[in-house]
């Protein structure tokens, strides 16, 4: 072994840092790659191919022309999980009080968006919350007595409380990182 002949590279890993920001590549359809803060990279494929091989029909989530027909199905299909959403947090959740609540929006910490200046909006940071549990409960709060409203083509559950409306981004309890707010209308 020894030492490397002049020349050759050290086989010593690499000690390249992970991105410090998220960012979307654009591949060929079916096939995405986002990379996140501390994750080397995460592959979204297709639930089928198309060589002779490995032949399977498309799940109709995933179809293969975009129609408007399919576009309607994908809308259909996303109202399908926000009704599922609030199903689940209705059926775990123990109603909060009007001051529970309150006292969660003023002990958070909210930060302006400011990538979406033509949609002003603040949001809190489970990662910066004084206590995670009073975080989740207020997720499940808004999940549980939201009201549906769409944004984007995109179904949201909000709560209205002081003027103010709150949302999440709809992900799993344990993997919502925010909460979001802006003032109602």
């Amino acid at each position: 072994m020894g030492n490397p002949v002049e020349g050759e590279r050290d086989s010593a890993p690499s000690r390249t840092p992970f991105r410090q920001a998220t960012k979307t590549v654009r591949l060929p359809t079916g096939i995405g790659v986002h990379l996140q803060t501390g994750m080397l990279f995460g592959i979204t494929t297709e639930p089928c191919s198309a060589s002779e091989r490995n032949r399977c029909s498309p799940s109709p989530e995933y179809p293969s022309k975009v129609t408007s027909t399919t576009v309607l199905e994908w809308k259909a299909l996303q109202d399908r999980k926000v009704d599922r959403i609030q199903q689940v947090a209705n059926a775990w959740t123990e109603p909060m009080t009007t001051d529970a609540l309150r006292a969660f929006v003023e002990q958070s910490i909210w930060t302006f968006a400011k990538t979406m200046p033509k949609n002003a909006h603040e949001y809190t940071l489970r990662k910066k919350a004084k206590d995670e549990a009073l975080f989740e409960r207020v997720v499940m709060h808004i999940r549980a007595r939201g009201y549906r409203k769409n944004f984007n083509g995109r179904g949201y559950l909000y709560f209205d409380l002081d003027g103010w409306q709150y949302w999440t981004m709809g992900s799993p309890l344990s993997a919502t990182i925010l909460i979001n707010r802006a003032t109602l209308p």
